[in-house]
């Protein structure tokens, strides 16, 4: 989890970005809005008026990003402390030790897995785990069955985050190739 560090810097100096920028720009335009609504001349504008309100909303909802940058490093730090030196780890066991539903542990770690502040990992949803691939491990050994063979264990597996459905031996993990997310050939073809 050391490897990291760069995306979250990466995150929190987006977060300060977006923090800045939208309560800066929130104000700025809120005051134009209520410039507009209080002024009696200015009544009949009703086109700035939508256009104050839609720049309004715009930047609550990049400043809605930045708070939520803001808890998903805060809960990777928290997580990373549970976690901490671990191959494996089952997602109920970590909600337990967070104080955080199972749901809203796994999508905080889905977060985390796709802003890559967890590198090399994913998550096994039949062990209802997070499974963190080290880069230092030994390769597992090339096969050397024939091409014709490794055909015939060849699945189709629908990604449970995009719903694409990707090719892959059975068994074997691999990166969906529409959202990247990690996924499991399993054996039963799910």
């Amino acid at each position: 989890m050391n490897s990291s560090q760069s995306a979250i810097i990466k995150s929190e100096v987006l977060e300060v970005i977006q923090l800045t920028i939208g309560i800066f720009n929130l104000f700025i335009f809120g005051l134009g809005t209520l410039a507009y609504i209080i002024n009696p001349n200015l009544k009949d504008e009703r086109t700035e008026l939508l256009v104050f309100i839609g720049l309004d909303i715009l930047w609550i909802i990049i400043i809605m990003f930045g708070m939520k940058r803001n808890r998903i490093a805060r809960r990777f730090k928290q997580y990373a402390s549970i976690i901490l030196n671990s191959d494996s780890f089952s997602i109920s066991h970590l909600s337990i030790l967070s104080g955080e539903p199972e749901g809203v542990v796994l999508k905080n770690l889905n977060q985390m897995i796709k802003w890559k502040f967890i590198k090399n990992a994913f998550i096994n949803y039949e062990t209802n785990s997070i499974i963190l691939n080290s880069v230092n491990k030994k390769p597992k050994p090339v096969s050397t069955v024939s091409p014709a063979r490794k055909e015939k264990n060849n699945i189709v597996i629908t990604c449970k985050n995009c719903g694409g459905n990707n090719k892959m031996e059975k068994g074997s993990i691999k990166e969906c190739d529409y959202c990247k997310s990690f996924i499991e050939g399993a054996s039963n073809g799910r």
